[in-house]
């Protein structure tokens, strides 16, 4: 048996290719240990207006709750919080909340590729490995065979 985690933050993407990562957690002995589970989406949000910022977290918590049927096993969702965080800047955002709730571990899905824009700015998933007040776990795409 592992390193048994009693809080895991799942950083949610809906992104295809992360979301398939992120499915494959259903039958993680992470989730299975844990006693509490945080669906988290980081929402890249200037300055919307209240009415709209209203109806878009709605939206999102109701995709964050279906999201959640599919890699929660049912036993857990009762431990299960999900939440929505609209922020200009994610990065410190994300590491914000995950110094307000203190997790063991906060598990992130990255991208296959590596584009141009990645050369000039810090992905997502290093600047939790290098500032995350907690473990961190990258879910990688699996190669794809030639």
């Amino acid at each position: 048996m592992g390193h048994k985690y009693n809080t895991v933050v799942i950083e949610i993407s809906f992104e295809p290719e992360l979301a398939d990562q992120l499915y494959a957690l259903r039958v993680s002995p992470v989730l299975e240990n844990a006693e509490n589970i945080h669906l988290v989406y980081v929402h890249k949000a200037e300055h919307p207006d209240e009415e709209d910022f209203a109806s878009l977290e709605k939206q999102l918590l109701l995709k964050i709750e279906d999201f959640k049927t599919k890699i929660i096993p049912h036993v857990k969702r009762n431990n299960c919080i999900t939440k929505c965080i609209f922020s200009n800047n994610l990065k410190i955002a994300a590491k914000e909340y995950l110094e307000t709730i203190e997790p063991d571990i906060i598990i992130n899905a990255t991208h296959s590729s590596h584009d141009i824009d990645r050369c000039f700015s810090e992905s997502f998933s290093n600047y939790l490995v290098r500032h995350a007040p907690c473990d961190v776990f990258i879910l990688r795409p699996k190669k794809k065979v030639a």
